[in-house]
């Protein structure tokens, strides 16, 4: 039961380290971010700015949901990360 509760956890936390692609995250890549989603706002990450991205997620981690669905609550800031690779690869 232990390990069935382990797997479980290790399932539903993602380090950022697990996640396909954060390591080829370089300041070739183009990186938009965009914040809100009604009057939202998008901002062009340079390249220092990629490698602070890159090492936040890899130093965070992050829960999987089981729904095809994701809902935020109210008066949350919703941010959208989009990574545009120059080499084009799919991960």
């Amino acid at each position: 039961m232990i390990a069935f509760g382990i797997v479980v956890y290790s399932w539903f936390h993602v380090a950022g380290k697990e996640i396909d692609g954060v390591l080829k995250i370089s300041p070739e890549c183009m990186v938009t971010i965009r914040v809100g989603l009604e009057n939202r706002q998008e901002y062009t990450l340079d390249a220092e700015g990629i490698e602070m991205l890159q090492t936040l997620i890899l130093t965070s981690s992050f829960t999987r949901t089981l729904s095809t669905v994701v809902t935020y609550p109210t008066g949350i800031e919703h941010y959208t990360i989009l990574i545009d690779w120059i080499i084009r690869r799919i991960f």
